[in-house]
């Protein structure tokens, strides 16, 4: 097996998926922990609704591949609901969370929808992506 075909063959692997999805979870919690830093300028406007839709977007995206890596058998709608799910219940721990560190107000239902959607999105972008991870590999093999 070359070198190349082992990294390839890592982006198959649960272990990958897994170990991404925990880092993104310590990493919501490690930037929920810390006070949001003052930014001088125009602001745009939503921008916090967006970095939470993106940011949950990730961690659909991690669900979906770990799901599909370890070779779960999990229809369409039902790996979907699991990324809805996710950002439902970790969006309202990390408002719930936010809610007691200085200089963050958690409790904020429009994010939460945002993590919610992001979630729901990033399962999307999971299914396609999985497909496409296993033809690179094929091919490189």
């Amino acid at each position: 097996m070359t070198p190349r075909l082992r990294l390839l063959g890592l982006l198959l692997t649960t272990r990958l998926w897994v170990g991404a999805l925990l880092a993104w979870a310590v990493l919501l919690y490690l930037l929920s922990s810390a006070p949001l830093p003052q930014t001088e300028g125009p602001e745009l406007p939503f921008s916090d609704k967006i970095a939470h839709f993106l940011y949950f977007a990730g961690g659909g995206t991690g669900l979906l591949l770990a799901l599909a890596a370890g070779g779960y058998p999990v229809s369409r709608s039902r790996a979907l609901f699991l990324c809805a799910l996710l950002g439902a219940a970790v969006g309202w721990l990390d408002e719930w969370h936010q809610s007691f560190t200085p200089g963050r107000s958690g409790q904020d239902v429009g994010d939460w929808v945002a993590d919610v959607l992001g979630a729901l999105a990033g399962g999307f972008l999971g299914r396609f992506l999985w497909p496409l991870f296993q033809r690179v590999v094929q091919r490189a093999a």
